[in-house]
């Protein structure tokens, strides 16, 4: 299992750097990591950081009778383990797909 934070870079008003989005990416192996991240943006504009702990907790409530729709998210958190994706201190690096 592989599990990664990564964060989005771009072009920003100080140059190109870090957006201030950081997700969280789970996979079995290196090319359903490029797809799950692809989920949320482009995978070649990311730096990863290796994920050693964290979590996340979303409430789900369920809008209706129909089993097919999506649940709404009404609450969300973390476990306050994201990593600050302004630094360049920690070991962010750029995926090598």
């Amino acid at each position: 299992m592989i599990a990664v934070y990564f964060r989005h870079m771009d072009q920003t008003d100080q140059g190109y750097g870090p957006t201030g989005f950081v997700g969280l990416a789970v996979a079995q192996n290196k090319s359903d990591l490029f797809w799950v991240i692809d989920e949320f943006c482009d995978p070649y504009s990311v730096e990863v950081q290796t994920a050693r702990k964290g979590g996340m907790c979303v409430h789900l409530t369920q809008t209706g009778d129909d089993d097919d729709e999506d649940p709404e998210r009404s609450e969300w958190e973390t476990s306050g383990m994201l990593p600050d994706p302004f630094h360049t201190y920690e070991k962010w690096r750029k995926p090598k797909w």
